[in-house]
């Protein structure tokens, strides 16, 4: 079954269920960046920056690119979200 075929509750529910995504992953399927050298560091940092509102020296304080180690549940949570909702939408 396709995501964007979902009822909202089963949507929810299966959002919630999943371990959050890698914001390394992220950036890959979203953004197209592959490996991080120095530029794509910085617009992987500018890119989870805008979407989740946040300034870029913010996302920088959470660590080495693109894994993040130090980026707050809730904020993992809301890339999570972001995720499947693209998924959702493009798919």
């Amino acid at each position: 079954m396709k995501l964007n075929t979902l009822t909202p509750e089963l949507y929810i529910s299966h959002m919630l269920a999943e371990e959050p995504v890698n914001p390394a992953h992220f950036c890959q399927r979203w953004w197209g960046i592959d490996k991080i050298e120095f530029g794509d560091r910085q617009q992987c940092d500018r890119e989870i920056a805008k979407l989740l509102k946040v300034k870029p020296t913010t996302v920088r304080d959470w660590g080495e690119a693109p894994a993040y180690p130090k980026m707050p549940n809730t904020h993992r949570q809301n890339l999570t979200h972001y995720h499947y909702r693209l998924l959702a939408r493009f798919s």
